[in-house]
């Protein structure tokens, strides 16, 4: 799994998991097809290194500035919409979602079929949190 890195403080917080698995039952495979792409394109899968293991996965679907994009893929998925990078006068702000343990492991499982380039990372977090 390659690394990446956000920084920054978070924009939204996690919803209870109860309402992640009630969530996941209404999405389409268009939405599902749609934010594989998403990840594909430019999102992140990474494990989280504490005291020198890996102790779970972390999944970036969206990192961009568009927020809209952001939060409908929250609407999705749940997680964390992070501020990667605060606005400043030459670029704009650049938001992360971030999705970790459970629904970075549901998340996988769903999107895993419709993934191109980074189904063999996909493939090993969830072989590792299996």
């Amino acid at each position: 799994m390659r690394e990446c890195s956000i920084s920054a403080g978070k924009a939204e917080s996690m919803e209870p998991s109860e309402t992640i698995k009630k969530r996941f039952r209404k999405i389409n495979k268009t939405d599902i097809a749609y934010s594989a792409g998403m990840l594909d394109a430019d999102g992140c899968i990474a494990g989280h290194c504490r005291n020198g293991s890996t102790n779970f996965i972390a999944v970036f679907p969206f990192t961009g500035n568009d927020y809209k994009v952001a939060v409908w893929l929250r609407s999705l998925w749940g997680g964390v919409i992070d501020v990667a990078h605060k606005e400043r006068t030459d670029r704009p702000a650049v938001y992360a979602l971030r999705l970790r343990k459970e629904e970075a492991v549901r998340y996988l499982k769903l999107v895993k079929q419709f993934l191109r380039i980074k189904r063999g990372q996909a493939e090993a977090a969830l072989a590792y949190h299996s």
